[in-house]
C-alpha cells in the first residue's frame, strides 16, 4: 500500500530501513512506502513508523485504509501511545 500523495511524513525517495523483529530478533527490511511486513522467521507483522502519524492525521483512515487503520489503532491503545 502507498502512502497518500500529500502525505507530510512521505520521503521524496523510497528508503530501506532494517528492523529487529520483537519477537524473534531477526533482521527485517522495510521500505518507506510500506505500511507493515512480516518477518520472514516467525512472521510477526512489523510496522512502519507510520503509527505515529494515525494519531494526528486527518486523513489516516483513507490513507491506510479501514483495516489497517483500525490494526494500528489497536496497537496505539494497547500500548497507550497517547
Amino acid at each position: 500500500m502507498e502512502i497518500m500523495e500529500g502525505c507530510q511524513s512521505r520521503a521524496n525517495e523510497v528508503t530501506i530501513e532494517e528492523r529487529t523483529c520483537p519477537n524473534c530478533g531477526e533482521i527485517v527490511e522495510i521500505a518507506s512506502t510500506d505500511i507493515s511486513v512480516a518477518c520472514d522467521n516467525c512472521n510477526t507483522v512489523i510496522y512502519n513508523d507510520t503509527l505515529n502519524c494515525v494519531m494526528w492525521c486527518e486523513h489516516a483512515r483513507e490513507c491506510m485504509g479501514d483495516e489497517i487503520y483500525e490494526k494500528m489503532m489497536q496497537i496505539a491503545e494497547k500500548n497507550a501511545i497517547w
